[in-house]
């Protein structure tokens, strides 16, 4: 539903949320552009747009609130970052394989959200849950733009199945 929505710049993208959120994010969102190397054909743009979600637990934390909750008039105002974020994800190379992702023990797993993995159980190891093993054609590979590319970070987009 959010791929139908106009595209816009990724400080515009944040016009429905909250005026406090909206100053926050749109701050930070300029500190990146400018800080932005091309990656993999990427605009700088979309390397933002990218490495705001990856830094900026004021985005992905509401944004993944918003979008586990399955109710639209809550996923409604992240449409503008999300078609931004699906489509520089996409630009990304794939990364068939077996990827791990760690989860507290009483956490219900849902695909709702975006999804970070990793490329091997040592990007993990240091912290408490059960690791939970997914193999997958369609991980998108964030090593290149990650704070800590020895983390080898995959993605999955929302709405991602699995059999």
């Amino acid at each position: 539903m959010y791929m139908k929505v106009q595209q816009s710049s990724l400080v515009v993208a944040f016009k429905d949320l909250s005026h406090f959120r909206r100053q926050i994010l749109a701050h930070n969102a300029i500190r990146l552009l400018k800080n932005s190397i091309d990656a993999h054909g990427l605009s700088k743009e979309e390397i933002a747009t990218i490495k705001l979600y990856v830094s900026c637990s004021f985005l992905y934390l509401p944004l993944n609130e918003a979008l586990r909750s399955e109710q639209y008039e809550q996923i409604k105002p992240w449409f503008p970052y999300l078609k931004l974020f699906h489509n520089a994800i996409y630009k990304l190379p794939e990364r068939a394989g077996i990827h791990c992702r760690l989860f507290d023990i009483p956490s219900l797993i849902t695909n709702w959200g975006v999804c970070m993995y990793f490329a091997n159980e040592t990007s993990i190891e240091e912290q408490h849950g059960t690791i939970f093993w997914i193999t997958s054609t369609s991980t998108r590979d964030l090593s290149i733009l990650s704070l800590n590319s020895t983390k080898q970070e995959l993605i999955l987009l929302p709405g991602t199945r699995f059999k």
